[in-house]
């Protein structure tokens, strides 16, 4: 389960789901600082148990839901990992986690984290190689609705060479991006960090002023539906949400731990219905 805030300056948690024929989410909203409020979001629910891909295409997510455990093996009835891998959390201090996603490619890809349960917030710190080559480490930080570091649950979904909708077939196209640079007017990210299942052509990642951000997906794409996830990276804890989109652009605006615009970096996915 993913959740990001939609227009103003609020965030959003998950505070629980079950995974019947008919899911009930939970999902609570804030303005900084942690008072709850009314806030529009987007959400991705998504389950799924065979394996497909590769390394370099596939999908893993877990809910990290020991938060003061030094290293366990998430609930296996809330992880995946397209590989077959099995998936493990380590917690390195105080609301510092890493988990690890064996099997899959650990440079490039897309990170998603929505702190679970709690008013703090949580985003990714960075990911690479753990010992061997295709073994992913994700860094995961989190915070409480101040910005100090706390312990906390959270839930993380990762994507390499496909988005986080793709039943391992293709049949919901999309695409993903790593915002790395935070001050730059114009720019394409990172080939490796760079995914456009829509159109052929590079993403474009724009800065209007401190914290406004649009991203643009050449072309004309085609499809029925859509939706925009948005996640923090090295944020210091601050945070980032989606201010809407259309086909072809969406907006996202960055803040400070305490609310004010600041420039950062993201991760950003587009998640599309099947083709018209």
């Amino acid at each position: 389960m993913q959740v990001t805030a939609y227009g103003g300056d609020h965030y959003c948690s998950v505070v629980g789901w079950d995974s019947g024929s008919t899911p009930s989410i939970g999902v609570d909203c804030y303005a900084p600082g942690g008072t709850p409020t009314d806030s529009k979001f987007t959400i991705l629910y998504q389950k799924r148990g065979t394996s497909f891909g590769s390394d370099t295409q596939g999908i893993a997510f877990l809910l990290a839901d020991q938060p003061t455990n030094p290293s366990y093996t998430p609930n296996t009835n809330y992880q995946y990992n397209s590989t077959g891998g099995t998936n493990l959390v380590v917690r390195s201090s105080t609301g510092l986690y890493v988990a690890i996603l064996p099997g899959l490619y650990p440079f490039g890809g897309d990170v998603q984290v929505t702190a679970y349960g709690t008013s703090g917030r949580c985003y990714v710190v960075d990911w690479n190689p753990i010992d061997i080559e295709e073994t992913l480490g994700v860094k995961v930080a989190c915070v409480d609705a101040s910005g100090t570091a706390a312990d906390q649950e959270f839930s993380l979904a990762f994507s390499i060479g496909t988005t986080l909708g793709d039943l391992g077939g293709g049949q919901t196209p999309g695409a993903y991006a790593w915002a790395n640079n935070d001050s730059a007017s114009s720019y394409s990210p990172s080939r490796s960090y760079e995914y456009n299942g829509l159109t052929k052509g590079r993403l474009v990642i724009q800065r209007s002023i401190v914290g406004e951000y649009s991203v643009t997906i050449p072309g004309h794409p085609s499809f029925s539906s859509s939706l925009v996830l948005i996640t923090s990276y090295n944020a210091g804890g601050g945070y980032c949400n989606v201010q809407g989109w259309t086909k072809t652009t969406a907006h996202v605006n960055c803040y400070g731990r305490t609310g004010i615009p600041n420039d950062a970096r993201f991760d950003i996915t587009y998640q599309a219905g099947s083709a018209k």
